[in-house]
């Protein structure tokens, strides 16, 4: 298993991802979420591959994927900052270290662009993506909160 820049022939594996990521995130916040719409993602995908500052990655087993990561670079005149979008390992794949080796990949692009900080959100409720971050260093520095407008 190694790890590849995505391009577009991956986009259905892309896709079969993002759905297993879509039903888990629902399980966890106990609410159906829907996907957008396959050609919105389709669309957004390539806009990301051709964005410079945007990288995604994937990692496939026997010609499928089975895990890919988004991350991003955000300059402001504040500061300057990697920032993981997106990060799912297949259920089946999982506690192989392939999500440690994901950003650690990315890690090492933003230092090799002189970033010095790097960025993640995660759900509360998701425990074990905590226990993931904090064994790389990720330390909470404030919280993020939501209300909905009605």
């Amino acid at each position: 298993m190694k790890i590849r820049k995505a391009t577009k022939k991956d986009f259905e594996e892309y896709y079969k991802l993002k759905q297993d990521e879509t039903e888990e995130y629902s399980r966890l916040i106990k609410k159906r979420m829907k996907l957008p719409p396959k050609s919105k993602l389709k669309k957004e995908f390539n806009t990301f591959l051709s964005d410079k500052n945007t990288f995604i990655f994937v990692i496939e087993e026997d010609n499928k994927l089975i895990a890919y990561f988004q991350g991003s670079l955000l300059k402001s005149i504040w500061e300057n900052f990697g920032y993981i979008d997106h990060i799912f390992v297949s259920r089946k794949f999982r506690r192989q270290g392939l999500g440690t080796k994901l950003i650690k990949n990315f890690i090492k692009i933003l230092k090799s662009k002189k970033i010095k900080k790097i960025r993640i959100g995660v759900n509360s409720e998701n425990k074990k993506a905590l226990l993931l971050y904090k064994k790389l260093g990720f330390k909470i520095t404030h919280y993020e909160m939501d209300k909905r407008l009605k």
